[in-house]
């Protein structure tokens, strides 16, 4: 991924390497609000079936720098980024608990565990059912015991320190 240098923001442009020959380039859209910008990549009909692509693969790498930018943003800059989501992108960050939990087993790292959660978090006020999420974050739960890790306590740890919105 580079980005257009220099460059003015309303004449930047960002560009997505996928592997192979495949590159996506996106307009930034937003040029007073990063944020959003970034959250806007997911957009692209691209993200469509990424559930069932090999993982590792370059579009999670563009996914996890989304959640990235949502966990450093202010809460506003959250849900500005959060309305700019649509279904595609919605869906990538719904089933992407499921791929960070085999990079969690394969790395031994809780740290993909997290950004799958915020990434559920970011769209759940988005889901026609309530219950929903339970099927990530099925995905999500066994993932540090199964890889042998200590993690579990870590992670726990980690959820509880988000406050309680009800």
């Amino acid at each position: 991924m580079t980005g257009g240098g220099d460059a003015p923001a309303a004449d930047r442009r960002l560009h997505l390497h996928t592997g192979g020959r495949r590159t996506m380039e996106v307009v930034v859209q937003h040029p007073h609000n990063p944020n959003v910008t970034v959250a806007v990549r997911l957009n692209d009909r691209q993200f469509n079936g990424h559930r069932v692509r090999r993982i590792p693969h370059p579009l999670d790498d563009v996914i996890t720098a989304v959640i990235r930018s949502y966990r450093r943003a202010s809460p506003s800059d959250q849900r500005a980024m959060v309305d700019e989501l649509n279904e595609v992108a919605v869906g990538a960050l719904f089933t992407f608990p499921e791929r960070l939990a085999a990079i969690a087993l394969r790395t031994h790292s809780v740290e993909p565990l997290r950004h799958g959660l915020v990434g559920l978090g970011m769209i759940a006020t988005r889901l026609d059912d309530p219950h929903e999420h339970l099927c990530p974050l099925a995905a999500v739960n066994p993932a540090p015991t199964c890889s042998g890790s200590t993690s579990q306590r870590s992670l726990t740890a980690w959820l509880t320190s988000f406050p309680r919105t009800r």
